[in-house]
């Protein structure tokens, strides 16, 4: 039981809460909640695309990197023999079973937004459940732990509202899992608390109230907490991973400001004076509304609004185009994603890399981060699953498909010199340009074998077998 005289949440958690939230209203483009920030809408449309990328620039930031990283299927292998993958063929079973992959995806966008992702597994069942935690569910008690340690103890608590017996009230409650280490043994308390007007916890409840079958405690037979933080990008002063959105909250706040300048501009515009001509003027000197048709005579002034015509509107949707740029280059996102830059026609492969060579070298980044604590993820669902011991011999590897276009010409000529001068086999070869593995690599190779074996007349006699398909 957790001790009931410590503020939960603190301050702190309270304070870093809501900076994340504010990420997370910019990557959902909800900029009034961060920035108090003006709308309008102006029919130039390119001043609306400018305008729906100043509002969504983060999401499509966020957005672009998890495609990168998980838009195509992340291929996970074993070193196992290839007659025999009874390890790979359950971990494939278990990305299956919890749709790893989609989860995978969207745990990438939070952890650009957030610059964490939390994933747990649980068992039920006997079966592993690969689940992710919202970062605001999240409460990492680093107590007594040197910077670049795990957390010894970690509270994931979520409110739920439920109707209280003592005054049959539907009240918030504070659900608590507290993950913890005892004699490094993992072991799991539910608690369930009554809360503050400011939904802070308040007094230790019946945990009955949330869930009969819950028990109180449950051990994990684990000697670590089976909740895994992947961070975004991290320094050795910090306990969380950088948000990429922290650097460049400024340049949003700079968006905001020029968007609403170029509002208060055009809201000005609702009360525009009428320039008009005698002619439109009746007796009394007022405007004659009732008229379809106003006599202007020669020379006269044509009736029209006085607007604005400060060249400052133009400039600043100039410059709402330049902070975007900005955000690209700090983010390391190619512009192009965005539609800032018309390339036009084909671009060759490899110019396409040089130019995203930055932002390929963010996703490696990302790779390497998700790479570390997906072998551990994996271990332990598979431990839930029964594999109580990894076999120590085995190496689980990830294949990363980016889904970008492939010169596969040049790929071939590359290949053929490596195999030719001896620095890479033909299976390799095979393997990394046609994509083939396990028994589908061994029959290609099988028959690449055999073809080598036939003679030149054999091989002639061979083609004049195929049909003629030729008009």
């Amino acid at each position: 039981m957790s001790d009931i005289t410590t503020q939960f949440p603190t301050n702190d958690d309270f304070n870093r809460v809501a900076k994340l939230n504010n990420y997370y209203n910019v990557f959902k483009g909800l900029h009034s909640k961060v920035f108090k920030l003006k709308s309008y809408f102006e029919e130039d449309s390119k001043k609306k695309t400018l305008l729906y990328l100043a509002y969504n620039v983060g999401q499509i930031v966020s957005l672009t990197a998890a495609d990168f990283l998980f838009g195509e299927q992340l291929k996970i292998q074993t070193n196992e023999s290839e007659d025999q993958k009874p390890m790979e063929k359950k971990i494939n079973t278990i990305i299956q079973n919890n749709y790893l992959d989609e989860k995978l995806y969207q745990s990438a966008v939070m952890q650009d937004v957030a610059g964490f992702a939390i994933i747990t597994v649980r068992q039920k069942d006997k079966a592993a459940i690969i689940e992710e935690v919202p970062y605001d569910n999240y409460y990492p008690d680093f107590t007594g732990v040197r910077l670049g340690e795990e957390p010894r103890q970690i509270v994931i608590a979520s409110y739920v509202d439920l109707v209280n017996p003592k005054n049959q009230k539907k009240e918030t409650f504070l659900y608590k899992q507290i993950h913890k280490l005892e004699n490094s043994k993992g072991k799991i308390v539910h608690e369930l608390w009554t809360t503050t007007p400011d939904m802070k916890q308040s007094q230790l409840t019946e945990l009955a109230l949330f869930s009969a079958d819950l028990p109180a405690e449950e051990d994990t037979e684990l000697d670590y907490i089976p909740i895994f933080q992947i961070d975004n990008f991290k320094t050795v002063k910090e306990r969380f991973g950088i948000s990429t959105y922290e650097s460049v909250m400024n340049l949003f706040e700079e968006i905001n400001d020029r968007i609403t300048q170029i509002s208060v501009q055009l809201i000005k515009h609702l009360n525009s004076k009428v320039a008009v001509g005698e002619g439109v003027l009746s007796k009394k000197g007022e405007i004659d509304s009732t008229q379809d048709i106003f006599l202007v005579e020669k020379g006269d002034i044509i009736p029209q609004y006085i607007t604005n015509s400060n060249p400052l509107i133009e400039e600043g949707f100039k410059q709402i185009e330049g902070l975007i740029r900005q955000i690209c280059t700090v983010t390391q996102t190619p512009a192009s994603f965005l539609g800032l830059d018309d390339k036009g026609g084909v671009e060759k492969v490899e110019t396409a890399k040089l130019r995203m060579a930055s932002f390929l070298k963010k996703i490696k980044r990302k790779q390497r981060s998700y790479e570390a604590k997906l072998v551990d993820i994996l271990k332990t669902a598979l431990f839930f699953e029964g594999a109580k011991k990894f076999p120590d011999n085995v190496d689980i590897s990830f294949a990363w498909d980016l889904g970008l276009p492939r010169d596969l010409f040049t790929e071939a000529q590359t290949h053929q010199i490596m195999v030719e001068s001896g620095m890479e086999s033909k299976e390799t070869a095979i393997r990394e340009l046609k994509g083939f593995d396990g028994e589908t690599l061994q029959n290609e190779l099988d028959k690449i074998e055999k073809q080598n074996e036939m003679s030149t007349y054999q091989i002639d006699q061979a083609r004049k077998q195929i049909p003629d398909i030729s008009l």
